[in-house]
């Protein structure tokens, strides 16, 4: 990918497939970052899921 160029990946909650194809595009398009959705009342958690012993999958109970 070229600077500037953006690439959009659909995550269904249930469907390991969905993360299975997530990891490996980032592997292969390794991004200088990543932008996360997320629910509102999750924001206090985001410097926990930023830990580096943090390793997925991780899972969000809100």
């Amino acid at each position: 990918m070229g600077q500037g160029d953006i690439a959009y990946f659909g995550i269904r909650h249930h469907g390991p497939g969905s993360a299975d194809s997530l990891a490996q595009a980032l592997q292969d398009l390794q991004p200088v970052a990543v932008l996360i959705e997320g629910p509102i009342d999750a924001s206090a958690l985001l410097p926990l899921l930023a830990r580096p012993e943090m390793q997925p999958p991780v899972a969000l109970l809100c």
